[in-house]
């Protein structure tokens, strides 16, 4: 179908752009007037040059009649001098009106490229509702016919009857439980936190989508099993390290969703401001939902991640509703852990107290460490590492008075005192195990574990069997504990919180 506008612009179809496309020879173009839908549209990143550039994926009801070969959509590449000038799609289905875009075959697809200020000029229409008014355009000029709503309005009743284009489904969509290392994949997600390049550290962004990042062991690193590729040397491959939440840095911290992995998106190698020597990446705002395209998963330390490369975009994206609908079965059921055995009778460890109580994440115990007093919770972890190392100075020396001593007299009386670094499927945190909650964690007494080997050796054996050292599963072994809140520094709430690991005992001894 192709319309004829009052200001005698003659719109084609995606369809008709394509087969006027067919037969042209190698780098011959046309340039057409089109309004289409955006399926997707990357947020603007800048080119080798001066330019800036957005890629949006297009559709109307001729990609989407049955039996076309342009159901995937068309991309059309907008370039322009200055971030600000391209197109702002707020969520997928808004609309757009396109003139004097080019159309070309490249790689035997169709592509449509236009330059904004130059010959190519755009209106970016709502994709719902009654309003004509657009809500960006390209020229302080441009003019509206009754044709123009005509249109505006048939690809907004299009978009109501036909969700599937803007859904996003492929063969790369990937949720973040089923990401490995190594593999390239997209995302539809939340963005609960934002890190902006600072000093020597890199960008970041943290995404959700609801599900458990896969629980590597901490001596799981990529950077152990290969050689880095010649894009990867440097900061990205010598200074990468585990990346967590800095809950003091974001606001509202208390609505930040209780289950499901904050996987950090790393940008390495974000250039300074105002340095167009390499690709520059704009951040999305957090709380933003987006569509994540073509990141790259490793592991640092047992934790995976997610490695923003120069293919790597991302997109303004609707709420997700199944999400949604997905986390509040996890809630409703108390599925705290996707990789946690199920049943109480497969944790190695058991809280005495609370059995009755649910379970609390660790983020939702860190994300309060600000406005909470002192409380005590019940929750599903597994054991990262420990300190000391040296499972032989597990116990200190204590002299009557309770002083700490250096000495190993045999008139002296020994305390458990070590750090345990935790995690559940949201966040990882150090636990101190003190005094007697250690003797009763371990069901061993403390005493100098030097000088006696068994009990060193029976500790030991319970420390390996925690941290998954022989597993037959591979998402490694879980404990349910009870951990209590104190703060050293009350004035300094984020900084002074510690978390203390006590009535919980382990379930047995390792085979």
């Amino acid at each position: 179908m192709q319309v004829q506008s009052r200001t005698e612009y003659l719109y084609l179809t995606l369809k008709e752009i394509a087969e006027q496309t067919t037969n042209l020879l190698p780098k011959h173009r046309i340039d057409c007037n089109t309004f289409a839908l955006v399926a997707d549209c990357s947020a603007p990143r800048n080119t080798r040059g001066t330019d800036w550039v957005s890629n949006v994926l297009l559709v109307d009801p001729t990609t989407e009649a049955e039996g076309s070969n342009l159901q995937k959509g068309i991309e059309c590449l907008l370039f322009a001098s200055d971030p600000s000038a391209l197109p702002a799609t707020s969520c997928a289905g808004d609309i757009l009106r396109l003139h004097r875009v080019t159309a070309q075959a490249f790689n035997n697809r169709l592509q449509l490229v236009g330059k904004i200020g130059s010959a190519c000029a755009f209106c970016l229409f709502a994709g719902h509702g009654q309003d004509m008014i657009p809500s960006q355009v390209a020229s302080a000029t441009y003019s509206i016919s009754d044709m123009d709503s005509r249109i505006v309005l048939y690809l907004r009743q299009f978009k109501r009857n036909h969700q599937h284009p803007f859904a996003g489904t492929h063969e790369y969509m990937k949720r973040i439980r089923d990401v490995r290392p190594g593999d390239y994949f997209d995302c539809y997600c939340k963005v609960l936190a934002v890190e902006d390049h600072e000093a020597d550290m890199p960008a970041a962004f943290f995404i959700w989508d609801g599900t458990d990042a896969f629980p590597f062991p901490t001596s799981a690193d990529t950077r152990q099993e290969r050689q880095p590729e010649e894009s990867e040397k440097g900061t990205a491959w010598d200074s990468a390290e585990r990346k967590a939440i800095r809950f003091e840095a974001v606001p509202g911290t208390f609505q930040l969703p209780s289950l499901g992995a904050a996987l950090p998106v790393i940008l390495y190698n974000l250039p300074q401001p105002g340095d167009r020597s390499q690709a520059s990446r704009s951040l999305p705002k957090r709380g933003a939902w987006i569509k994540l395209r073509n990141v790259v998963a490793w592991v640092i330390k047992g934790q995976l991640q997610a490695r923003f490369i120069s293919r790597s975009k991302w997109s303004p994206a609707q709420v997700d509703d199944a999400i949604l609908a997905g986390i509040r079965r996890r809630e409703h059921s108390g599925q705290v852990s996707e990789w946690a055995p199920s049943a109480p009778v497969q944790w190695a460890a058991a809280a005495r107290e609370m059995t009755s109580m649910p379970f609390t994440t660790l983020r939702q115990i860190l994300a309060q460490a600000g406005v909470a007093a002192p409380a005590r919770y019940k929750c599903l972890v597994r054991l990262l590492e420990h300190h000391p190392a040296d499972v032989a100075d597990f116990c200190q020396p204590i002299d009557v008075r309770g002083a700490s001593d250096g000495s190993r007299g045999s008139d002296r009386r020994w305390r458990f005192a070590l750090k345990l670094r935790l995690e559940d499927g949201t966040a990882d945190a150090d636990a101190l195990l003190y005094g007697q909650d250690g003797e009763d964690f371990f069901q061993v007494a403390a005493q100098d574990l030097r000088q006696n080997e068994a009990a060193a050796s029976e500790v030991e054996a319970k420390m390996s069997h925690l941290l998954g050292e022989h597993a037959d599963g591979e998402a490694g072994i879980w404990m349910a504990c009870c951990l209590k809140t104190f703060w050293s520094d009350r004035a300094h709430p984020w900084q002074s919180m510690h978390l203390r690991l006590l009535a919980t005992t382990m379930c047995g001894a390792p085979q």
